[in-house]
């Protein structure tokens, strides 16, 4: 009876300390991003510098921070789970991550679907924008450029979904079935497999446009960054590489529809939510490795 009961308190515990944090952050980034997408909020000009610094920089990036700075406190996660421990910049493990990252960037800028409009079928049809929903009569050609501008326009997103979904998703899922004795690699997968789904799941928080990309490639580019990140370890080339894959979905996306594009005021006003949560990040990693040398 005591065993049971010790065992079910354990199960508490472990509930409060890495399932918590988990729902938490999901919860709150689905949560406000769902809300922006009201038809209610767009009635009093609501746009996207309002929702990147207050979904993506407070409810993503700066609430799983902070639980990703508590649980690196209380040891409940160390540096190399969350991937910044030096490790990861060993020879090895930069080459996987900058490989991988080149061959998904210019792989995929190289593959990039154009249709001509003097060979297109019906060119005077209109096509539907994931971003705005507006029609568009004339593709353009995808250009470097474009990609360049949604890697830095994008980095803000890319950033919260990261932390979110692999700094606390992942990592504290991974972390828990390994203490509760489940295999490495099974702990591994399982919270891989997690993590993957509920970041496509997240997506039905976007406007309706973005729901049939859920399951695919939404699922399987999480799995991909999963899998640099186990063999890498870090953190920071991750991120690299799964903005490399939102910046070619926008520049796909422009070249569709070129109402998505925006200018550089845009860009100027959404790099805060970069930026901000990406020097916190910093000083986090530097406050880690001084505690770890004091001691």
């Amino acid at each position: 009876m005591g065993y049971a009961m010790g065992h079910v308190e354990e199960h508490r515990r472990d509930w409060k300390a890495y399932a918590g944090p988990v729902v938490l952050s999901m919860g709150t980034l689905t949560g406000l991003n769902a809300l922006w997408h009201l038809p209610l909020l767009a009635r009093y000009g609501i746009g996207v510098v309002e929702h990147s610094l207050l979904v993506y920089l407070l409810g993503g990036s700066g609430l799983a921070l902070l639980l990703l700075w508590r649980a690196l406190g209380d040891g409940r996660l160390t540096r190399q789970d969350i991937g910044l421990a030096p490790e990861g910049w060993s020879p090895a493990r930069r080459l996987v991550g900058v490989g991988l990252i080149v061959f998904f960037s210019y792989g995929g800028y190289s593959n990039l679907q154009y249709t001509p409009p003097s060979s297109a079928s019906g060119s005077s049809e209109h096509s539907t924008s994931l971003e705005s929903g507006q029609n568009q009569a004339v593709p353009i050609k995808p250009t470097w450029g474009d990609y360049c501008y949604w890697y830095a326009a994008l980095a803000g997103a890319s950033l919260a979904e990261l932390l979110v979904f692999v700094g606390v998703g992942f990592c504290m899922v991974e972390r828990c079935l390994k203490q509760r004795r489940l295999h490495r690699f099974a702990a591994t997968t399982v919270a891989a497999i997690l993590a993957s789904v509920a970041f496509g799941l997240y997506h039905f928080s976007h406007a309706p446009s973005w729901w049939p990309l859920v399951f695919i490639p939404l699922m399987p580019v999480m799995l991909i960054d999963l899998v640099c990140f186990v063999l890498t370890r870090n953190f920071y080339l991750t991120l690299g590489l799964h903005n490399s894959f939102a910046a070619l979905g926008m520049t796909q996306i422009q070249s569709m529809n070129p109402a998505t594009a925006h200018g550089p005021a845009m860009l100027a006003s959404v790099l805060p939510a970069f930026v901000i949560p990406f020097l916190v990040l910093h000083g986090i990693e530097w406050k880690e490795v001084r505690r770890h040398v004091a001691a």
